[in-house]
């Protein structure tokens, strides 16, 4: 099953990465807004309590424009802190301007002065998914240990995958812990599984 995985996240890491260098910047602004579109049609700024988000690495979707624009109608908005390997993540709030650190994913997150909230909806970042709302990530396992956390407690988060339509595949291999999404956003669909 791991080497399946392994398999899959090489080619789709790849294959994103070119398909990311092959746009050119006003195409990648424009994927990112239809992205941020189609979120905000399932999350209105107006009803929404806590949202957490990424900060985007490399060929990732940059949806930090959704966070702003949830941060200015009154949404709690915030970023994931890695705690570790075989841990799962934290949740501190963001306001744009806040100083970010880079962590060991050579991702941002907010410093430790920085309030810890718990999320109401939560945007996951992916390389891969299907159309059962099963996700591949990149192999830490830090996504489906915080929902299983979040479950555990008894908290009813809203799971949002984040995605360019390219990675869609017809089906990923799971495992028993792998934690299946609610919706999955692209830029050209909205993908419903609960």
């Amino acid at each position: 099953m791991d080497s399946a995985k392994s398999i899959i996240r090489a080619r789709m890491k790849k294959s994103r990465e070119d398909y990311f260098k092959s746009l050119s910047e006003t195409a990648r602004v424009n994927l990112n807004r239809e992205i941020g579109k189609n979120i905000l049609s399932l999350v209105p700024a107006h009803t929404c309590g806590s949202v957490a988000g990424f900060w985007p690495m490399s060929s990732e979707p940059d949806i930090r424009s959704v966070l702003e624009t949830l941060t200015l109608q009154g949404c709690k908005a915030l970023l994931p802190v890695t705690q570790g390997a075989g841990s799962p993540l934290s949740f501190r709030v963001w306001k744009p301007g806040d100083q970010l650190r880079e962590n060991s994913f050579k991702t941002m997150e907010p410093l430790s002065r920085s309030p810890l909230h718990d999320p109401e909806v939560i945007l996951v970042p992916l390389l891969a998914f299907d159309g059962r709302g099963h996700r591949l990530g990149y192999g830490a396992g830090h996504y489906d240990r915080t929902l299983s956390q979040l479950q555990k407690r008894k908290l009813n988060v809203l799971t949002i995958g984040v995605a360019f339509e390219i990675q869609r595949v017809n089906e990923l291999p799971m495992s028993s812990y792998d934690q299946p999404l609610s919706w999955v956003v692209t830029e050209k669909k909205v993908y419903k599984f609960i």
